[in-house]
């Protein structure tokens, strides 16, 4: 048996028994259970299972019954993402540990010159060419924060009834429990730049980074990441006060780097069993309510929450909601790394798999539709929250990550159409610069300079189109100047 498939044993097994142990029904196993050697030589075991029909009390089938039916389908989810991963991804699997393995040959100079030449020019340590749907896919995630939302805000409401409708209640992030479409930029955003880094990694090697210097530049990344942070919450103000500790762009180096260490030192099978592991145990302790909740209050809500309970106890006068819940707080942070590692997981397949765009899409899907599915169960016992980042809300989002990513490889790099996501290009390519351009310039100043008088000529509901519009425009116009002269902020 490979170690791949032992892992993948371990995840679905182990982990959902332990789980069903833990929280006391231990019926399904019982203490009573022998282990016979049948032949140690080949150290085949048979293992026999007892089950008292004493064992099981009216009592542990009634009061453990929900989160026995959690902890079931948990370990059934494993069971069917494995033979999906075994069945469907299998070839992609050896090729990535077979990469590892010759990373870690290759950067600690145990190779030969002519094993070096070998690898080099068979390309497993060469990046491949650059994928342009992934800045494409980028730009179309950011262009929602740099004023599309608003303008598809405002264009709803020029109809009747239009300010409630389905449309537009998707530019609005979900209240607290449920699903939007802006919901799912900041999880997408992680992902992709999940995606991007087993390509950054390649390229680095292929230059003759070694590995302390990789590490030196992921840690620096996230320091960056996290200052301008801390100077978006208002650090250069100079207050006397407490700012917010937490950030968006905190989230997104913080996961980004964990996720890229375990890249670099676990095998495709172990992050894997890694990933499950944390979505897990994040979702089991999603049950434990908060201490300072009301009697009967649920763990999913605002008050009950212990992820929310921890962040105002530990970061109080730090948070986003002052006495009440941080949407990037501490334990929430572990299950955006799950997310930065689907990215990993879909970058290495784009990197490494023999199969062709075709197929690979489709299996892209595949695995879209599996973890969408899993997902939405889940969320029927654990909610799809996005402040808390819950378990299922991470599944879910990273099926439409992967379904999205799917959708514009086929349609730029397999077909070839790339001259329509140009301007998708140009903001994808300058993603910081997008996001930080509202925090230190005015630009509602400028457009208002340039088109206030105009906006007040169209009318009541057509002066916010005017406005929205002219202000996505000035924004496109910037990335597309500073696209032509070349000028990149990367951290």
């Amino acid at each position: 048996m490979r170690q791949s498939d032992c892992a993948g044993c371990m995840c679905s097994f182990i982990v959902g028994y332990w789980f069903r142990y833990y929280y006391g029904y231990n019926s399904i196993i019982s203490s009573d259970t022998n282990i016979i050697v049948k032949n140690p030589k080949l150290t085949r075991y048979k293992r026999e299972k007892r089950y008292p029909s004493d064992d099981f009390r009216a009592s542990d089938a009634g009061g453990n019954l929900k989160l026995s039916k959690i902890l079931l389908f948990f370990q059934f989810s494993c069971k069917v993402l494995w033979i999906l991963w075994i069945h469907i991804a299998q070839p992609q699997n050896m090729d990535a540990e077979r990469f590892h393995s010759l990373i870690e040959k290759y950067l600690s100079g145990k190779t030969t010159a002519e094993e070096s030449a070998l690898y080099e020019k068979s390309g497993m340590l060469q990046p491949n060419r650059r994928i342009a749907s992934l800045d494409a896919l980028r730009g179309f995630d950011m262009l929602f924060i740099s004023g599309l939302a608003y303008l598809i805000r405002a264009i709803c409401c020029l109809f009747p009834g239009g300010e409630s409708c389905w449309l537009e209640a998707q530019t609005h992030h979900a209240a607290w429990d449920g699903l939007t479409h802006h919901d799912t930029i900041f999880p997408l955003f992680i992902f992709i730049a999940g995606v991007s880094f087993p390509f950054s990694y390649a390229k680095q090697v292929s230059v003759g980074r070694t590995k302390g210097q990789i590490y030196l530049k992921v840690f620096w990344r996230a320091a960056m990441l996290v200052f301008l942070g801390m100077i978006c919450n208002g650090l250069l103000k100079f207050q006397s006060g407490p700012h917010r500790f937490f950030s968006v762009l905190e989230r997104i180096g913080v996961a980004g780097m964990l996720a890229s260490i375990l890249y670099m030192n676990f095998m495709l099978s172990w992050r894997i069993v890694i990933a499950a592991l944390i979505l897990a145990v994040y979702g089991a302790v999603s049950f434990i309510v908060a201490p300072d909740a009301p009697a009967g209050t649920s763990p999913h809500c605002v008050e009950g929450s212990i992820a929310a309970y921890i962040d105002r106890t530990l970061f109080a006068g730090r948070i986003y909601k002052e006495g009440v819940y941080e949407p990037e707080g501490l334990l929430s942070t572990f299950p955006a790394v799950v997310t930065a590692m689907l990215g990993n997981f879909t970058g290495e397949y784009l990197r490494l798999s023999k199969h062709s765009g075709n197929k690979k899409c489709l299996y892209m899907l595949a695995a879209a539709v599996v973890m969408t599915v899993i997902g939405l169960v889940w969320s029927h016992w654990l909610p799809l929250n996005k402040k808390l980042w819950s378990s299922s809300f991470t599944l879910v989002v990273g099926g439409y990550s992967v379904a999205m990513l799917a959708l514009f490889y086929w349609i730029i790099d397999v077909k070839g159409y790339q001259k329509w996501a140009f301007p998708l290009k140009v903001v994808g390519m300058n993603s910081i610069a997008i996001f930080l351009l509202p925090k230190f310039f005015d630009l509602k100043y400028t457009v208002n300079f340039f088109c206030g008088g105009l906006c007040n000529l169209v009318g009541e509901g057509w002066d916010k189109v005017l406005f929205w519009s002219a202000y996505l425009l000035l924004n496109y116009l910037i990335l597309h100047l500073m696209y032509k002269k070349d000028i990149f902020i990367k951290v």
